[in-house]
C-alpha cells in the first residue's frame, strides 16, 4: 500500500511539471480560459 502512494505521490508530481511547462509555452490561451470562466 506504501509504495502505490509513493507511485501517486511521484505522478502528480509529474504532471504538475508538465502543468507548469504547458502554462509557460502557452500562456495567452490558458489566460483566456481563465477569464472567459
Amino acid at each position: 500500500m506504501l509504495s502505490f502512494s509513493r507511485d501517486i505521490e511521484s505522478a502528480i508530481e509529474k504532471y504538475l511539471e508538465y502543468v507548469r511547462n504547458a502554462r509557460l509555452d502557452r500562456s495567452k490561451p490558458i489566460e483566456d480560459n481563465e477569464q472567459a470562466r
